[in-house]
């Protein structure tokens, strides 16, 4: 075991919020545990470069039992104790909240007592000890699948690492599977700028089973089978790890007639799909519709969702092969655009008038082939739109253009609960018949995440590549 680098009294004050984390077992209490285990925090601390660094440790307590909505105040002999209304209130709620009251109280009192004797260059060491896996108090841990770098080089190496402790309208799933999203290999591979801090645990979708639920949300209970879109990204935790903590709101249950590979490979591509046909375009029953990759991951949910309000749907595709899988999805016409120009393709389907409505999921050039196959005063609808294109075609024929990102609900942390609303109608369309996933025949486990990125980096594919914990 690594010796705390602390003299006894000082030892024993870290000892008393890290000890009583063990005695409510997954509780918010260990969520202090947990924070003060992060290099971050530390650091944050260690560049004050002050030689009272305990009595920040005091102020971040304090904060965080604001964070619990717990009050704190200082006695005339110095003690630092629970607020009279929390007390009353912890002291009745028994179990729930009295050793996290008890817990902080006592913690403060001590590290006010010990202020001088540690200096910022012991940091290090305190890390290392807080990572000590004999240390008492130390969290549960679980295998999880991070990566140190982005860049193209960059590989996930397996982790054994704390569990995620479950916090206020949350769940922590007990992950079974995910799948390998183009977002996840450019994050992987590229600074984008809502990449999640270094070391990372990465992959948006997730499904499996709910092994915690908090007490303010309602909906799921222990043991559900569930599915969503909600993490690797920002500061949200990925997929790519025994447990993961999601916001209760990106979560649904997951359609009962699929396995969990099945389900995981639909969140992201359902949800955007969802949003450019529905939310931003609001396709109606007879509109034609142009679905660019009709096989790809957002494609092939579009075609159907399209199909199944009954609009007329068109296609592009590479070759027969994909032609036939995108017709047996639903769509009725389909176009090889490496034989077909795009003024023969609205010649031959639409009579020269265009169509209703363009869904580009490709980017690029795509999206200048897009407002030429629309419509005069129709709408374009695209996933991709961080290029340079000449809005001329779009303004002499009065188009209407949408861009759909939808991880931005993850990131700003607003309107989650849609995506759970979205979820929810694919999951009873799912079991109703109307919709499926296309999934590549290769299933990998979670210790082949390399090479299933290296599959997808060859686009010698077809179908989402879903990842299994196995």
């Amino acid at each position: 075991m690594i010796g705390a680098p602390f003299a006894e009294g000082e030892h024993n004050a870290f000892e008393a919020f890290t000890i009583s984390g063990q005695s409510i077992l997954h509780s918010r209490w260990d969520f202090w545990v947990n924070l003060a285990s992060h290099d971050a925090i530390f650091l944050q601390l260690a560049q004050l470069r002050r030689k009272d660094l305990l009595g920040d440790l005091r102020d971040l307590l304090l904060k965080f039992a604001e964070s619990l909505n717990l009050a704190f105040e200082q006695s005339e002999n110095n003690h630092w104790l629970p607020a009279p209304s929390d007390y009353a209130q912890s002291r009745a709620n028994g179990a729930a909240k009295w050793p996290i009251v008890t817990g902080i109280a006592f913690s403060i009192h001590k590290l006010s007592e010990c202020r001088s004797s540690i200096v910022w260059e012991t940091i290090p060491q305190y890390c290392a000890y807080l990572r000590d896996s004999s240390r008492p108090g130390k969290l549960p841990t679980m295998k999880a699948y991070q990566v140190s770098e982005y860049n193209p080089e960059a590989k996930f190496v397996p982790a054994e690492i704390d569990q995620p402790v479950l916090k206020p309208g949350h769940l922590i799933i007990e992950v079974k599977a995910t799948c390998l999203n183009p977002v996840d290999n450019k994050i992987l591979t590229q600074d984008l700028g809502i990449n999640p801090p270094l070391p990372a645990i990465l992959h948006t979708d997730v499904a499996g089973i709910v092994s915690a639920v908090a007490e303010d949300v309602s909906g799921f209970s222990v043991g559900d089978a569930v599915y969503g879109c909600a993490g690797g990204i920002g500061q949200l935790q990925g997929a790519l790890a025994d447990f993961m903590l999601a916001d209760a709101n990106l979560i649904a249950h997951q359609p009962k007639s699929l396995d969990f590979s099945e389900a995981a490979a639909l969140p992201l591509v359902s949800i955007t799909a969802w949003e450019a046909l529905f939310d931003r375009v609001e396709l109606q029953k007879g509109e034609s519709i142009l679905i660019h990759a009709g096989t790809g991951g957002v494609g092939h949910i579009a075609i159907q969702l399209a199909k199944h309000i009954g609009a007329k749907v068109a296609t592009t595709v590479s070759g027969n092969e994909k032609a036939e899988i995108a017709r047996s999805l639903g769509a009725d016409e389909c176009i090889n655009y490496r034989e077909e120009s795009v003024d023969d393709y609205v010649q031959r389907l639409t009579d020269g008038k265009g169509f209703d409505v363009v869904f580009d999921t490709v980017g690029g050039p795509n999206l200048d082939r897009s407002f030429e196959a629309a419509r005069t005063s129709g709408q374009v609808v695209g996933i991709i739109g961080m290029n340079r294109h000449d809005l001329t075609p779009m303004h002499i024929k009065g188009l209407s253009l949408h861009i759909v990102f939808m991880l931005l609900q993850m990131l700003t942390g607003s309107n989650r609960s849609h995506h759970q609303y979205i979820l929810s109608n694919v999951a009873k369309l799912v079991d109703e018949g109307s919709l499926k996933p296309l999934i590549h025949e290769q299933r990998f486990a979670f210790s082949e995440a390399n090479e299933a990125h290296a599959l997808f980096a060859s686009n010698k594919y077809l179908g989402k590549i879903v990842l299994e914990n196995r």
